[in-house]
């Protein structure tokens, strides 16, 4: 139950301190970069420990998850910024159901009629999120429309890589896997901030940008040693419905970032969807 706990804090710490480092006007791509150049430092010196070298599904796996997050996390900071804590955090939980349908399709698996349903309310919580207006209030376009389903996409394809890490069999690997994982994604969030026409790189970026790091190689190395202890069908809706829980409701009380009714009962329909949908 404890490793549920941390598991929980280190995710809700992660979207809570990128939103927090948004809010005091930092600059959050190189806060990005410097999150997961720390991250990368932390799993190369847990690597150096006891780990071999990389396999070659290791290395392979690391470089398409490291892209995979770099990406998702350019299509979070825009999410949190129209749209808030709560609702982007809703978002980024209904990606479960990418690795899912990822299972339905390549493993040709079966649900069960309870996950169906949770699969039925997902794809009624993501037009619900959507449609409301957030925290900047702004009109509904195609441009954020997009950003959303391609946070969802993205978020929910993180979560298949590291399951498929997972079922290789190559847990005396972990920590070199989140090492090149993390030092991929530091490389492409650099590149990404080199190419902004406004740059910053101070203290307040570096400081975020640290803590932000631990949260994240934190909630990634537990969660696969998470899986070790549950089964997927335990960890991922306990931990998403309590994550979810506890972003929306700091969001709530210490930022009075209030979705609409539409916001609300899309939150709603995501925590039922991502729990019934592991079921």
């Amino acid at each position: 139950m404890l490793l549920l706990i941390v598991i929980v804090l280190c995710g809700a710490g992660f979207a809570l301190t990128t939103r927090a480092a948004q809010r005091r006007d930092t600059d959050t791509v190189a806060v990005g970069a410097i999150n997961y150049a720390f991250a990368a430092l932390i799993a190369w010196a847990l690597a150096s420990l006891s780990e071999p070298a990389a396999a070659p599904e290791t290395l392979r796996i690391g470089i398409l998850g490291g892209i995979t997050y770099v990406v998702a996390y350019l299509f979070l900071l825009p999410s949190l910024r129209q749209k808030g804590t709560a609702i982007a955090a809703s978002v980024m939980q209904l990606g479960v159901l990418v690795p899912i349908a990822g299972a339905l399709l390549i493993w040709d698996e079966r649900p069960e009629i309870i996950r169906a349903y949770g699969m039925v309310l997902a794809v009624l919580a993501l037009p619900l999120l959507t449609l409301d207006k957030g925290v900047s209030r702004q009109a509904l376009t195609l441009g954020r429309v997009m950003v959303l389903v391609g946070l969802f996409l993205l978020n929910g394809l993180a979560m298949l890589i590291n399951t498929w890490f997972h079922t290789t069999g190559l847990e005396g690997q972990r920590a070199m896997y989140l090492a090149i994982l993390f030092s991929v994604a530091a490389v492409g969030c650099a590149a990404a901030w080199r190419t902004r026409p406004e740059r910053k790189l101070g203290v307040k970026e570096a400081a975020w940008g640290a803590l932000l790091g631990a949260f994240n190689v934190a909630a990634t190395l537990l969660t696969l040693y998470g899986l070790d202890l549950y089964p997927a069908s335990i960890l991922f809706p306990i931990t998403a419905a309590l994550t979810l829980a506890i972003i929306t409701a700091f969001a709530a009380i210490a930022w009075r970032e209030l979705p609409g009714k539409i916001g609300w009962a899309g939150i709603a329909a995501a925590l039922a969807a991502v729990v019934l949908a592991n079921m």
